[in-house]
């Protein structure tokens, strides 16, 4: 009994560090999609160089503000929930934004 219950810690050991680093990975292309996706936001606006300079950093601004707001507000309700039902909710929600975004 003591040995099934250590393989499969070992197992678990394992794929914790696996689905956080994927989770991570993902999260910081999401965080940083937004300049790149900027050239083509300003070609369907059809802003100038100038006008791409100051909309960029209105929407740059407004995003990352809105994402250290949300790190603020949603850290305690995580932690209500705990670190498992959290991350699971995470990549629930970010996958179906994701779907319904592309």
């Amino acid at each position: 009994m003591e040995q099934i219950l250590r393989a499969k810690i070992g197992r678990v050991r394992w794929q914790i560090p696996v689905v956080l680093g994927i989770t991570f990975f993902f999260s910081y292309l999401t965080r940083n999609s937004l300049p790149l996706a900027l050239p083509r936001i300003a070609q369907d606006f059809g802003w100038s160089d100038r006008e791409i300079g100051a909309n960029g950093q209105i929407l740059l601004g407004a995003f990352f503000l809105s994402y250290g707001l949300a790190n603020i507000f949603l850290s305690p309700l995580a932690e209500s929930f705990g670190p498992k039902r959290s991350v699971i909710l995470a990549i629930a929600l970010f996958s179906g934004v994701t779907i319904l975004s592309a």
